[in-house]
């Protein structure tokens, strides 16, 4: 005999997914990044590159929200694919988030590290990375 699944509650609003958006088109990588950027290309090429990829991953998330809209699933982007071109592009899509986000730890860790430094130049970055390393799988387990 078969448990019956349990749906996820929708219990977000439009204030909760805002800031989602807000955190997700800041994020680490504008942080760290934009400094060096403007220091090489200056401020036009900034304002052009973000007007760019901006509308890029605009058009991407309106098709997703499209998408999340006519069809709502719980897989996400994997269930997506799966459903609308083939398996096993779902099955890549699946594995690709997940390498995204061991990587994403990574790269976030560093980054802590990389802005630490401003402050105490004298302590390596990889003690940085390995203190907020513990810090995050503590927090985890």
């Amino acid at each position: 005999e078969e448990e019956p699944q349990q749906e996820l509650k929708r219990g977000f609003k439009s204030r909760h997914v805002n800031m989602f958006a807000i955190a997700g088109s800041i994020g680490t990588g504008l942080i760290i990044g934009s400094g060096e950027a403007l220091a090489s290309g200056g401020p036009a090429s900034i304002l052009i590159a973000y007007l760019l990829m901006g509308t890029c991953v605009y058009t991407i998330m309106t098709a997703f929200a499209e998408m999340a809209i006519f069809a709502p699933m719980s897989k996400g982007f994997s269930g997506y694919a799966t459903r609308f071109v083939d398996p096993a592009l779902g099955f890549a899509t699946g594995w690709n988030y997940f390498f995204k986000y061991c990587v994403l730890l990574a790269n976030n860790l560093t980054a802590t590290g990389l802005v630490l430094r401003y402050w105490r130049e004298d302590i390596n970055v990889g003690v940085w990375i390995a203190v907020f390393g513990v810090f995050v799988v503590s927090l985890n387990v």
